[in-house]
């Protein structure tokens, strides 16, 4: 049997989890991105991790475009805890935890690796919240036990990216599973960071600072506008060291520590794989300032029958406003984010230096760039052509 080429393959783990044979395991290569191999002793070409590849086969979930919201969850805490509007936890507890079912999503291990992992209570469920940059190791026997919980009825809520929606519903859907009790959220997702490149800066604060102790994307410590990794470390909280010293996402806004096929990503656009779909809500500010909170607010679009009928119950958990459809795109639910012409160079220089490397090449933002970040795009959103400027600069570049 033959599976994707490295630049389509999405990493999903879903052909290692319909194997029957036990002959797909999987391997990191050098930018740290795991990728599937077949024992071809124990292979007996069932064509089952074919069939179940989620590659080539996406296709919207309903004829009719989403629904959009703006939401924000009514518990000032969960706001304070989440990356935006506090959805995931609005969601997981209106759907799973309230009915004794199970919550399934990505939170970070033992060494702050990204992974998914199921939850049955709330405060496991709460170390899901919040964004995890880095790609999530999707394992063969969270497959199995999302097909265990729904055979025993129980409510389920999968959240993820588009690409591992997709995955879990291919491969319930070869296993005959039926999805009725089981929610889909996927997220806007502008690429899958690598694991390798996480780990490389995670070691380096280590050796500076004394063993990690908490690490929180996007914390909320200066307001929701401010992307802030916070790093607490054996000698306390690195934080404002560790926006000179850690730029993670200087690095990361350069594009090039992607997943080779998230530049290709057939799920940006809205041909959705979630019966709900969360992110930032970017433009709030400008379009309807008396709904804006510094907590936070979240872009939420309702994409299937099942979604539309939650609404009404979403409202006890959070505020909504519909908003049109117009108002919630960015560009990732338009186009894939694009290959920079560096990647080549980015990853070599991974390969001699390592992290110390990347953060002297890549740690701070050249002159073009902060004019782009810090002055063209808040004057393009303040004029509400921010979307219209990204597709004349992809369409140019």
């Amino acid at each position: 049997m033959e599976l994707q080429p490295k630049a389509y393959c999405f990493g999903c783990g879903a052909c290692g989890a319909i194997c029957t044979r036990g002959a797909i395991s999987f391997s990191a290569d050098e930018e740290g991105f795991l990728y599937p191999f077949i024992d071809p002793v124990r292979c007996v070409s069932c064509g089952l991790c074919q069939k179940v590849c989620p590659v080539g086969k996406e296709h919207p979930l309903a004829e009719h475009y989403p629904a959009a919201y703006a939401a924000k969850h009514r518990d000032g805490t969960v706001l304070c805890r989440s990356s935006s509007g506090g959805m995931f936890t609005a969601l997981s507890d209106l759907w799973a935890l309230s009915a004794g079912g199970a919550v399934y999503g990505a939170a970070f291990d033992q060494d702050f690796s990204v992974c998914h992992l199921r939850a049955q209570d709330a405060a496991s469920r709460s170390a899901m919240q919040g964004s995890k940059y880095p790609q999530s190791r999707l394992d063969p026997a969270l497959y199995r036990a999302v097909e265990q919980d729904l055979r025993d009825l129980k409510k389920v809520l999968f959240s993820g990216t588009p690409c591992q929606v997709a995955a879990m519903r291919s491969y319930l859907g070869c296993r005959k599973v039926p999805v009725e009790n089981c929610l889909f959220v996927d997220l806007v997702c502008h690429g899958a960071a690598s694991p390798a490149v996480w780990k490389a800066m995670l070691q380096s604060v280590s050796e500076k600072y004394g063993p990690l102790k908490e690490v929180s994307f996007r914390a909320k410590d200066e307001g929701v506008s401010v992307h802030l990794l916070k790093l607490v470390t054996a000698s306390g909280d690195i934080t404002e060291r560790a926006k000179k010293e850690y730029a993670f996402y200087n690095i990361y806004s350069s594009l090039c520590m992607m997943r080779p096929s998230c530049y290709s990503c057939p799920y940006s656009s809205l041909k959705r794989q979630g019966d709900f779909t969360i992110g930032d809500y970017a433009d709030l500010k400008r379009q309807h300032p008396d709904f804006f909170c510094e907590e936070g607010v979240s872009s939420l679009l309702v994409n299937t029958e099942k979604g539309e009928k939650q609404v009404a119950g979403l409202q006890q958990e959070a505020q909504l406003l519909s908003v049109p459809l117009a108002e919630v795109m960015q560009q990732n639910l338009e186009m894939p984010t694009k290959c920079p012409a560096q990647r080549e160079k980015f990853w070599s220089c991974f390969e001699r230096e390592k992290w110390a490397g990347l953060q002297r090449s890549y740690g701070r933002l050249s002159i073009t760039r902060k004019m782009i970040f810090h002055i063209i795009v808040p004057l393009c959103r303040k004029l509400g052509i921010y979307n219209l400027a990204v597709k004349i600069y992809m369409k140019k570049s």
